[in-house]
């Protein structure tokens, strides 16, 4: 029989915003032993690919374990890959900034194990055209697909073997694909099988066959620890590889390609892996259309990009010292890596977007970016702008003063789609949207089953000839989610304005089935802006319709939002004004959805009229206080989603929606109105 040389490629990441307990997790359930176990099989070989993420955390917390990578290095074990420092999807950042990322993990990689990497680990594999022009720029030889990016050059089961060399505009890179059919048996199946497919792939003249899948799925994955460690899968796996290294051996992707030509050239449009080809409807960037908080983030990412490459290129004037001016840039630089990492930008088995606390990470170091480019380039102690921070088309504004910074999108509905509170570098509305999701349909096959079987599902499944994998299991954390499938019909921001019956009620509203009254939600509203000596605002407008009782009242609205130099209180002024010959009365409300958690909005309820509302934020450490000039109701419900996650479905409370509510009556010609402000500032309460 042919020899066939099989090509492992192992990638491990964290990402920013991670707890640190999960992070730990996997490096005793996974990334430690691993490597434990390759150590005490010294003919192995195998590439290696840690993102920076994680590699700056085992820095702090395990730096013995970097000997260990160097010993295996060294002996020419292992090679090291390199990639997106804090592992971004390529494809959608900058290019100045994939070079950037590229260069600070291979230079990490040298100066840590002593290795120059040559092969580039392609976060989610998700691939564009236009790539290999930054990977020949950036020094990387080779990448790694999935066998799906070939389309008709699959063959049996899906597998393209051997490797191939592509390119753009000359710049070529050589192109490695996953085998599908080892990706399900590895480390899934006993090895005897996965050698059986090897045998095949042998017998149809393949000269290599590469598996590179994640880490996570030797060890921190449901089941896997015990399957691959206690149950000695992993020992077994690779003492059977050198038990038959007569027919199949392994090495190096880069020692590969120095003895073996690639077989032929190829091309490929936009892709992904099978599965994220199916999350994404085709497409990775349709996530930025599908989630519009991954497009914001992303959009966010991409203006700071920007704003950060004309200060280094020295567009803006500054007097301070070029020495602190280079210090700060790479500083704002990291931050500004920190928030490319993918995770938050997508949804699939894995939270990803969903996971507030991932999102979080994003925002934090994308606002510790933007104020060191601030410091050079902000005019004044107040501004507002308009400009097209979504590349929608259409302008939002953005103002700011020392403390606070919101984003108000006009055609929206005039709502504020961000409030950022600068001194913590928060963004206290980062909060998701109710929406239905595909494998939601699962929750109720799995609670009839319950009623059938009187038992809740398994989470695992043990098999004769191994164990699941997660796209093989179906899961949830709790049956009873059922409960908690309930989809918003408009975007979760601030500043949305509600005209309700007298007849709806705390359940509608926490609900997502409100019975509005009104044209406002999310309608086109005009905006002018505001500049004055004691601070900057927007004013936004509509005229638009009640309908009430058969009639059609024509109502309009003015809302201003406003700050003034240092304050951290948002200012809000509402007039609402009757343009019909009826007088008509209405329940009128306005939203507010925080990303906060607090003990009593954990449960959905109701406060009587009041003046003033003070709210301790206890995740992120913020008190907000509301003061209103005229008394207001107040329902409030948490924002609870139901998502997907390698553990299975589980809920998440993203946050907390508040709803303050006046009744208000308003003869023809006149008007109601209605002075506001929210103050945020850095909790000082104890235990805070």
């Amino acid at each position: 029989m042919q020899k066939i040389t099989l090509l492992l490629g192992i990638h491990c990441h964290q990402p920013i915003g991670n707890f640190g307990w999960v992070i730990e997790e996997g490096y005793q359930k996974a990334y430690l032993p691993f490597i434990e176990t390759l150590a005490r099989h010294p003919k192995i070989k195998i590439a290696l690919h840690y993102s920076g993420s994680l590699l700056e955390w085992i820095e702090e917390n395990h730096p013995e374990f970097f000997d260990k990578i160097a010993t295996l290095v060294k002996r020419g074990q292992v090679e090291v890959m390199t990639g997106g420092f804090y592992e971004p999807i390529l494809a959608i950042i900058p290019k100045r900034d994939r070079l950037g990322q590229i260069s600070r993990l291979s230079d990490y990689v040298k100066g840590h194990f002593s290795f120059t990497p040559r092969g580039l680990w392609l976060a989610e594999r998700v691939w564009e055209p236009a790539l290999p022009e930054t990977l020949k720029e950036a020094g990387v030889s080779y990448t790694i697909v999935d066998d799906f990016h070939f389309g008709e050059k699959r063959g049996k089961g899906g597998d393209v073997y051997d490797y191939y060399i592509t390119e753009e505009d000359g710049n070529t890179v050589f192109i490695f694909s996953s085998s599908r059919t080892l990706r399900y048996t590895i480390p899934f199946k006993e090895p005897d099988i996965t050698l059986e497919c090897l045998k095949d792939a042998a017998r149809a003249g393949a000269g290599c066959i590469t598996f590179a899948d994640d880490g996570e799925k030797f060890g921190l994955w449901p089941g896997t620890h015990q399957w691959v460690y206690r149950d000695g899968w992993l020992e077994r796996f690779f003492t059977a590889l050198e038990r038959n290294d007569s027919w199949v051996t392994t090495t190096t992707f880069n020692e590969y390609i120095q003895t073996t030509p690639p077989r032929g050239l190829v091309y490929f449009p936009c892709a992904s892996y099978e599965e994220m080809m199916e999350w994404s409807g085709g497409y990775f960037r349709n996530f930025l259309t599908k989630y519009p908080e991954s497009n914001h983030m992303h959009k966010r990412m991409l203006h700071i990009s920007e704003k950060l490459h004309e200060l280094s290129n020295g567009k803006e004037k500054t007097d301070k010292g070029a020495g602190k001016r280079a210090k700060d840039l790479a500083a704002a630089r990291r931050f500004l890596y920190r928030g490319q990492v993918n995770c938050p930008y997508w949804h699939g088995v894995f939270g990803g977007l969903y996971l507030n606390h991932l999102r979080n990470g994003v925002f934090t170091n994308l606002i510790e970016a933007e104020k060191i480019v601030d410091a050079y380039t902000k005019e004044g102690p107040c501004s507002v702008e308009s400009v097209d921070y979504d590349k929608d088309g259409n302008n939002e504004i953005v103002l700011q003063n020392d403390t606070i910074k919101l984003f108000v999108d006009p055609l929206q509905g005039g709502a504020i789609q961000e409030v950022d509170y600068w001194p913590t570098s928060t963004n206290v509305t980062n909060t998701l949207t109710r929406r239905y999701e595909k494998y939601h349909d699962k929750l109720f096959e799995l609670a009839e089953k319950k009623m059938r079987e009187g038992a809740g599902p398994s989470q695992e499944t043990k098999q004769a000839d191994g164990i699941p994998s997660i796209h093989e299991m179906l899961g949830t954390k709790d049956v009873d989610l059922t409960k908690k499938l309930l989809y918003d019909s408009y975007r979760r921001s601030c500043l949305i304005d509600h005209f309700f019956k007298t007849t709806s009620s705390l359940d509608d509203f926490s609900g997502g089935t409100i019975d509005g009254i009104g044209d406002f939600i999310e309608r086109p509203y005009s905006s002018e802006l505001i500049r004055g000596e004691k601070g900057c605002g927007v004013q936004c407008e509509r005229k638009g319709f009640l309908r009430k009782e058969g009639f059609q009242y024509p109502v309009g609205l003015k809302k201003s939002i406003s700050l003034s130099p240092k304050k951290p209180v948002i200012c809000l002024d509402y007039e609402i004004y009757n343009d019909g010959e009826r007088e008509f009365s209405s329940r009128f409300g306005v939203e507010f959805n925080f990303s906060i958690m607090n003990s009593e909005l954990k449960q959905k309820g109701a406060r009587e009229a009041s003046n003033e509302c003070s709210i301790q934020d206890d995740w992120n450490k913020l008190d907000l206080t509301f003061a209103f000039d005229k008394g207001a109701q107040l329902w409030h419900f948490p924002i609870e989603t139901v998502s997907e996650s390698e553990g299975g479905i589980e809920k998440i409370e993203q946050g907390s929606a508040l709803l303050f509510w006046w009744v208000i009556r308003i003869p023809p010609a006149g008007t109601w109105k209605m002075h506001a402000e929210l103050s945020v500032k850095a909790s000082k309460k104890e235990g805070a």
